[in-house]
């Protein structure tokens, strides 16, 4: 059996949730999507109180195969996101995307950290 999943017109490749260890844990994703998109590399997402920063903030910052993600202050009991899912790589005209969202139902409760991964389609 093969199970196809589509939001607009992006298919999505992978999606998950899974709760942290604790309330201070981060969480990292390792992928390899050949061969639908040639794209092999991990995502860390490290999170963060920082008072000096008003609301909350995402800090990217990558390297080749690599991208480590800051979230500060992402302590919304409903809930944070990414706005609009980030762009991870385009190739043939196709663009790999990818959004997160993070929820923590109390100062010393574990996250619940759910992501997806979307590939543009034709």
């Amino acid at each position: 059996m093969r199970l196809e999943k589509y939001t607009n017109e992006y298919q999505v490749l992978e999606s998950g949730s899974f709760i942290l260890y604790d309330n201070t844990a981060n969480a990292k994703v390792k992928f390899d999507f050949r061969p639908e998109f040639p794209l092999i590399g991990e995502i860390e997402y490290e999170f963060i109180k920082d008072p000096s920063v008003q609301g909350s903030k995402l800090e990217a910052d990558g390297t080749e195969g690599k991208l480590k993600i800051t979230c500060k202050n992402l302590d919304n009991l409903l809930g944070n996101c990414m706005l609009k899912p980030g762009i991870l790589g385009e190739r043939d005209g196709k663009k790999l995307l990818h959004n997160f969202f993070i929820t923590q139902p109390g100062e010393d409760a574990p996250r619940l950290f759910t992501y997806t991964f979307y590939m543009e389609v034709e």
